[in-house]
């Protein structure tokens, strides 16, 4: 498929565009803030669950360093990012218009996704299959350095 998304038209979507996906997903969530069973729970100290953007740093050089953290802003979720990149947004980054959690004109997005030729959910399952796969890499890594540093500090206690 070459760079991320591109087999199926992604850069010829506007930039703004690209996140129709997320707004769609937000307008699809359960809001129990103002359900009688929630606010009882709320009142013995629960926590809602959050919508969790994960790994938010840009891969593309072209795209903006703060793309993932602007675009996605909403309400409720929680942002994980890479220190560059939480650097890169304090520095000169700036949140414009947060998500809407009636989903704005995603719809309409999606719309304009399949007029252009692509497949949103066939992209979106790629860059979830991506996305895992680079995680598993990192755990794997992980796991092999964590076992490296146990068997040389394992040998430098028996010297």
């Amino acid at each position: 498929m070459g760079r991320r998304g591109q087999g199926q038209g992604f850069r010829r979507v506007p930039q703004p565009s690209r996140h129709c996906r997320r707004h769609a997903y937000i307008q699809g969530l359960p809001r129990p803030a103002a359900k009688p069973r929630w606010q009882k729970l709320a009142a013995s100290g629960a926590w809602p669950q959050r919508l969790l953007w994960a790994s938010t740093g840009t891969k593309d050089p072209g795209a903006p360093d703060v793309l993932y953290v602007e675009a996605p802003a909403a309400p409720d979720t929680i942002n994980t990012m890479p220190e560059k990149t939480l650097l890169a947004f304090a520095d000169h980054g700036k949140v414009k218009d947060v998500m809407r959690f009636d989903g704005g004109d995603a719809e309409a997005m999606l719309a304009d996704f399949a007029r252009e030729g692509i497949n949103d959910e066939t992209l979106a399952a790629t860059l979830q299959h991506e996305g895992a796969a680079a995680f598993a890499t990192s755990w794997s890594d992980l796991m092999e350095r964590i076992g490296a540093k146990s068997e040389l500090l394992t040998k430098a206690k028996r010297a």
